[in-house]
């Protein structure tokens, strides 16, 4: 059955254009293309519509998305126009050709293409040229790719109009903050999500203090903003910089962050019971026993620290002989101590009651085991009412989305090792946003 070659090409170009001719070899399919003449035009400069003539025009080479292993090229007479203006003063302009980027020689959906691969897949922006040539015998060069992302990018809103719209979208009412150590760079990045899940804003920060904060905070607030509640970690310019800006909102630190916290204070007393464990003096025999204890406690230490309910059975064996060889120890009050702690955030269905456990632990003699464990205690008699804001308040969540704000940008760092101009990273996050959220 014979179809049509017009029915199998679906780029705006062949839809909305005068085809006037298509030539077919074994590699390419090519279309002569003229746009649509209009009899009249309105211009800025006329108030009524104006009488349009041909004035010159000139014949480009167009690349489109070929099909069937076949390149796609436009041979496309790109017409100007003349007109006389309210001035009197004769005017030129080119016609439009729709789905024609007569600047940059392409399609319009070679361009979604190239940002379909390189910000919704994240594939580099080497390996889009061959994604293109490969499979729709688009020819360029990465060096064109990232002109024509950035340019459409700059065409986008700023990012604080990006904001308001996805604010009038789905109205944020929650930010999760982190920062981390962007990739190729010394500087800090504050990176933010919503409630939504949507990522919504990154920034370096010149300096980690609470300045830089409120200043960022206050953005929000004009933006139109109305923040209920932070999720934040325990960097100490959080809670003075939210309570400035935001002073009815609520702080949950991340659990995530709680945790690792405890921790580093748990490791920290299992590091020195280990060296002081591996320095003492016994005899030869005794000393190879005490060798190879060692060595196995060091080789599976992770377990001290992993939840029971996520062990195997191979594991849990292997941690109750830990236990055993080192019975009456710092090692097996680190595996205990983490369960009592754990009740604190699994357990309790109250703020009060959460307290009153915390009190309990404190009265029981777990700050007096070690220096880091009186670290811990006061840690969380410290932070106790901004790390249980979920049983104190309605509607807020234990853990935040922070980490996984800053995986996301890790993927999208690793790919181009890193940024090489912080306004290619605002560029890649209007683009993402544009597409992931908006469009």
């Amino acid at each position: 059955m014979y179809i049509p070659i017009k029915s199998l090409l679906s780029e705006r170009a062949i839809q909305e254009n005068i085809i006037t001719e298509i030539e077919v070899t074994e590699s390419t399919i090519t279309i002569n293309l003229e746009p649509k003449i209009e009899t009249q035009y309105e211009r800025l400069d006329a108030k009524e519509p104006v009488l349009a003539e041909y004035h010159d025009s000139e014949t480009l080479l167009i690349q489109g998305l070929g099909i069937q292993g076949k390149a796609l090229r436009y041979r496309v007479v790109s017409t100007r126009l003349g007109y006389v203006n309210d001035g009197g003063e004769l005017k030129t302009f080119t016609v439009p050709i729709p789905g024609i980027r007569t600047d940059l020689l392409v399609t319009d959906e070679v361009i979604d293409k190239l940002l379909y691969f390189n910000v919704d897949c994240n594939l580099s922006l080497g390996d889009s040229v061959q994604m293109l040539q490969a499979v729709y015998g688009v020819q360029t060069s990465t060096s064109a790719l990232d002109r024509w992302k950035n340019g459409e990018a700059e065409a986008l809103p700023s990012i604080g109009q990006m904001i308001k719209m996805l604010n009038e979208k789905q109205k944020i009412t929650a930010l999760h903050l982190d920062e981390y150590k962007a990739t190729g760079t010394k500087s800090w990045e504050l990176a933010i999500r919503d409630e939504h899940g949507r990522l919504i804003f990154s920034i370096r920060l010149k300096k980690r203090d609470a300045w830089h904060i409120k200043a960022i905070l206050r953005w929000f607030r004009l933006l139109g903003l109305e923040i209920k509640v932070f999720y934040v970690d325990f960097w100490l310019a959080y809670p003075p910089a939210i309570k400035a800006i935001y002073p009815q909102a609520d702080i949950q630190y991340d659990f995530f962050h709680v945790i690792q916290n405890i921790h580093r204070h748990l490791y920290k007393a299992l590091t020195a019971y280990r060296k002081a464990f591996k320095n003492v003096k016994t005899d030869k025999e005794q000393a190879e026993i005490r060798q190879q204890l060692h060595r196995n406690l060091w080789k599976h230490r992770y377990l001290l620290f992993t939840n029971d309910e996520n062990l195997t059975d191979q594991q849990r064996q292997i941690l109750d002989e830990l236990l055993t060889e080192h019975a009456d120890t710092i090692v097996e009050q680190i595996v205990l101590f983490r369960q009592q702690v754990r009740v604190i955030f699994n357990e309790c269905d109250s703020f009060s009651e959460a307290v009153e456990y915390l009190a309990v632990l404190i009265l029981d003699g777990w700050p007096d085991l070690s220096t880091n464990f009186a670290k811990i205690m006061t840690f969380l008699q410290d932070h106790i009412e901004n790390m249980l804001t979920y049983l104190r308040k309605p509607n807020i969540q234990r853990n935040s989305l922070s980490e996984c704000t800053v995986r996301t940008l890790r993927r999208i760092e690793r790919i181009r090792q890193g940024f090489k101009k912080h306004s290619g990273r605002v560029n890649h996050l209007k683009l993402l946003q544009w597409r992931t959220y908006l469009s």
